[in-house]
């Protein structure tokens, strides 16, 4: 059993029960949720299962946190954007912030889907691929607008 401690906010808030809805929907028994003060206390059954991914692989249109090198820079972690299967490895597209891209990249018309805090572009002329390893973790998907700017801008 796990007791995981939070603070609490002063004022009520709609992001509160957001954040436990999903503790709630990511552990197998939530119980005992106390309050006590300027914290929220809540005791939770939890079992890993070792040797078990916890991670489903990437999809193609997500967008993910990924080690990856593209052409003219080296390898490093940055958010990219997944495109096609090819066996053990996939097809993966570099996303910059918007002042950075060309007038060839694809612009996000909802970056916020996508996981970004700022408006951003995807590289679709300059691709690269990515292992399984690579990905570290997923921070959101494409809207449909944005797929059918990618695939445009591809052509």
């Amino acid at each position: 059993m796990y007791t995981l401690t939070l603070p609490r906010l002063a004022t009520k808030s709609t992001s509160q029960p957001m954040l436990w809805d999903i503790l709630n929907a990511r552990t197998s028994i939530a119980t005992d949720m106390n309050r006590h003060g300027s914290l929220m206390t809540m005791k939770i059954n939890y079992k890993p299962n070792p040797g078990q991914s916890r991670r489903s692989p990437p999809r193609q249109w997500e967008v993910w946190l990924a080690d990856a090198a593209f052409p003219g820079s080296e390898k490093k972690r940055r958010p990219v954007v997944v495109g096609k299967r090819n066996g053990m490895t996939w097809t993966v597209y570099e996303l910059v912030p918007a002042s950075a891209s060309g007038g060839l990249d694809a612009r996000l018309s909802d970056p916020a889907r996508a996981g970004q805090d700022r408006p951003s572009a995807v590289k679709v002329k300059k691709p690269s691929e990515a292992g399984a390893d690579a990905f570290v973790q997923k921070l959101g998907e494409l809207s449909h607008e944005d797929i059918s700017k990618c695939i445009a801008a591809m052509r």
